[in-house]
């Protein structure tokens, strides 16, 4: 967000653009629409004027879905709600779980109300050097899919796993390492891909 930004809260630091700035470039050079154009860790303190204004937790998520708003708006295909993230510590799953379903609600109906079909890609933790457990990755699926079912919301297209893949300037600084493709890591991560798949992610 601090990248591409509404007007309101200054654009972003390239080339000052909207999102409507930069859907309207990208689609002048992709007439036929085969590049999907995705907000990437949209989410409360996500844009650095929210952290700067000090903004506590039901000002900085009515500003995020504003923010996620004008992206739908825009014409952007996909959305990640990203809410693993406060100024001063990390939220508990049961906190960045309730931001989620407070953007997912909204966001999901608003685009339905504008005519949009948009995708959402989610996620409730700060990105890690860790891999994520099977049975923490499941978890957090079940408890996503009780408490949207109860909304009559479906699921999203994608949800975030930890897969030891942080990258910080030009090298991976997690833990993912692979050596073959049948050491126990890479049998993590294909268990991780079938539980996203069960749950139709």
């Amino acid at each position: 967000r601090n990248q591409v930004e509404c007007l309101r809260l200054g654009g972003g630091y390239v080339e000052g653009w909207t999102a409507r700035d930069l859907v309207q470039y990208v689609r002048r050079h992709d007439p036929h629409h085969l590049i999907q154009i995705c907000r990437d860790h949209g989410g409360p303190w996500q844009s650095a004027i929210e952290v700067k204004d000090k903004m506590d937790e039901k000002h900085a998520l009515k500003s995020a879905l504003g923010s996620l708003r004008e992206d739908i708006d825009a014409g952007f295909d996909l959305v990640h709600l990203d809410t693993g993230f406060s100024p001063k510590t990390r939220p508990s799953p049961m906190t960045a779980m309730n931001r989620l379903l407070f953007l997912y609600e909204r966001l999901y109906h608003y685009a339905i109300h504008r005519g949009r079909r948009v995708a959402f890609e989610v996620g409730t933790e700060e990105q890690s050097p860790e891999i994520v457990t099977v049975h923490e990755f499941e978890t957090l699926l079940s408890e996503m899919r009780s408490r949207l079912l109860k909304k009559r919301l479906p699921m999203p297209r994608f949800v975030v796993a930890q897969t030891g893949t942080k990258v910080v300037g030009l090298k991976n600084v997690g833990t993912l390492h692979l050596s073959s493709h049948e050491s126990p890591l890479w049998n993590h991560l294909k268990a991780l891909a079938r539980c996203a798949q069960e749950f139709g992610v």
